[in-house]
């Protein structure tokens, strides 16, 4: 069976990043997939080779107005926009899949052509837009040409179930690879020189809570002097103003204390860290966290979207307030005078997420999505075969 996967982003965000992780435990499914590119970036070359065919067409849809905005502007915007539709249509018409796989809810456009041309469809929202009338109207429309909703924690199915109707809405949490549990760090003391790493890995944005992290690792650093912290990730991005007070406060903390490593492969440096700290204000439910619980890295985090779902406060991890420095820091400090501690944390996380949140679970649960989506639209009468023109 044939699954298109519509993949709305090019960078190597959570959203693209699971689903290309699912796709080899899908076509053990039975599922031949394919891949439909709106925007380019390194996301597709890391998801190309998995695929029995692809199509890029450049997508120029804007959900605000904002977006319509942005280079190359409105007017050419909406030229564009008839020829990206009629490229779409042609190519699921020729791939003829089983199952449409809307992967995010800005691929609600695209999940939209492919209800109205009879394939059965599957949105999977990795997001939790901020409550609202924008929010209502689009899981709504959202929940109208899907057949099954997927979303990646009770946090976000608790967003969308309101404004659902009768289309069934499924939890299917992501997980991990074997190859994330290979070499996990046991060693939960400090390095070779004393020295006790603190690091975050992620953009330096609003929506991460950079400042926050920056304002809790400044206190710290001004409390202990063996600690350490690495951060590995984007630039400061957002307003002007924003990014004008993150890098102030970057460029605040003394530099033979912080590196930032900028945008490079996580792995390698998360196992130099002897903790893992998020302090986002939103997060459905991050990959990042379970990839330090599987690696045995303990994590703090606040008690924000899917987090309390892959974290148990004092068990599994450290959970603290949202939007408070002063509890991140003191989290921190926590865990940098306790080797012990951090090594229970680590244990407990590592065998939590083995048994509970591996990738085999989130293919399983992404195939049964897949044939239920295919079943309701089957007794609806709208699926559409390859024997038909």
């Amino acid at each position: 069976m044939r699954a298109c996967v519509v993949f709305h982003e090019g960078e190597l965000q959570g959203a693209g990043v699971a689903i290309q992780r699912l796709l080899p435990g899908l076509r053990e499914a039975g599922w031949s997939p394919y891949g439909w590119y709106g925007y380019e970036g390194p996301l597709l070359e890391m998801v190309d080779p998995l695929l029995d065919g692809s199509r890029f067409r450049q997508n120029t849809f804007g959900f605000s107005v904002g977006g319509w905005r942005e280079p190359p502007g409105p007017a050419r915007r909406l030229a564009n926009l008839p020829g990206y539709w009629a490229g779409l249509r042609r190519w699921l018409a020729e791939v003829r899949p089983d199952v449409v796989h809307a992967n995010t809810l800005l691929s609600i456009p695209e999940a939209t052509v492919a209800r109205a041309m009879g394939f059965p469809v599957v949105l999977h929202v990795h997001e939790m837009p901020e409550p609202g009338a924008k929010s209502t109207l689009t899981f709504r429309w959202g929940a109208s040409v899907a057949d099954v909703v997927v979303t990646c924690a009770q946090a976000v199915s608790d967003l969308v179930v309101p404004h659902a109707g009768e289309t069934p809405v499924r939890r299917v949490y992501n997980g991990m690879p074997p190859s994330a549990f290979a070499d996990p760090r046991t060693d939960h003391g400090p390095d070779a020189g004393g020295r006790v790493v603190v690091g975050l890995i992620g953009a330096l944005a609003h929506r991460k809570g950079a400042d926050l992290f920056l304002d809790a690792v400044a206190r710290v650093i001004a409390a202990r002097d063996d600690v350490d912290v690495l951060h590995v990730g984007g630039a400061p991005y957002g307003s002007d103003e924003y990014r004008a007070g993150v890098q102030a406060q970057m460029d605040a903390l003394p530099a033979d204390r912080v590196t930032f490593a900028g945008v490079q492969p996580s792995a390698p440096l998360l196992r130099k860290m002897n903790m893992l700290v998020s302090a986002s204000r939103q997060e459905p439910f991050a990959l990042v966290s379970l990839e330090a619980m599987a690696a045995g890295i303990p994590v703090i985090a606040p008690a924000v979207g899917g987090f309390p779902e892959q974290i148990a406060d004092d068990e599994t991890g450290l959970l603290v307030a949202p939007e408070d420095a002063g509890a991140l820091a003191a989290a921190i400090l926590r865990l940098a005078d306790d080797a012990a501690l951090r090594a229970r944390l680590a244990t407990a996380a590592r065998a939590h997420v083995s048994a509970n949140l591996t990738l085999d679970a989130q293919v399983a649960g992404l195939d049964a999505a897949y044939r239920e989506a295919l079943e309701r639209a089957t007794a609806a009468g709208r699926r559409r075969t390859r024997g038909r023109g």
